[in-house]
């Protein structure tokens, strides 16, 4: 099952203005459920980094990684299921996942914060994720 998780996402420039807008709120963004406009999100958020200069490319693929990384600490079942210890891993490959956006912002203290979101329905747990291969992919430029 392993080899075959590479799932790719859209880039959704609706949902970049969204996140950066939760983002920039600064205000407690919760993780998954949320419907905005009738459209289902789950928020991934964390911290790029604390100090004021860094590298942004750098320390973005970090925090990516930590995040993807959950695979490679757990024993993940086939289908994928809901479990917090590989919370921020499982949205990287939901199948029904339909785009997702990224955005950071140094407004509400704490560091740099980078918020990613992701469009999919809303389900009430347990979730279940299933790997499509082959999925398609691309970044649009946003206005």
């Amino acid at each position: 099952m392993m080899g075959t998780l590479l799932q790719f996402q859209e880039w959704d420039c609706n949902i970049e203005m969204i996140a950066h807008e939760a983002l920039t709120n600064c205000t407690t963004i919760p993780e998954s459920g949320l419907e905005v406009n009738g459209v289902g999100l789950d928020f991934r958020e964390g911290i790029i980094s604390e100090k004021k200069d860094f590298d942004v490319l750098t320390e973005t693929k970090q925090l990516l990684n930590a995040w993807y990384n959950e695979v490679k600490q757990n024993d993940i079942p086939d289908p994928v299921k809901w479990n917090a210890a590989y919370h921020n891993f499982a949205i990287f490959i939901r199948d029904d996942a339909k785009g997702m956006a990224c955005t950071y912002t140094t407004a509400c203290g704490g560091g740099t914060k980078m918020l990613c979101v992701y469009r999919t329905p809303y389900v009430i747990f347990p979730r279940v994720w299933h790997v499509i291969p082959g999925k398609g992919s691309g970044a649009d430029i946003c206005d």
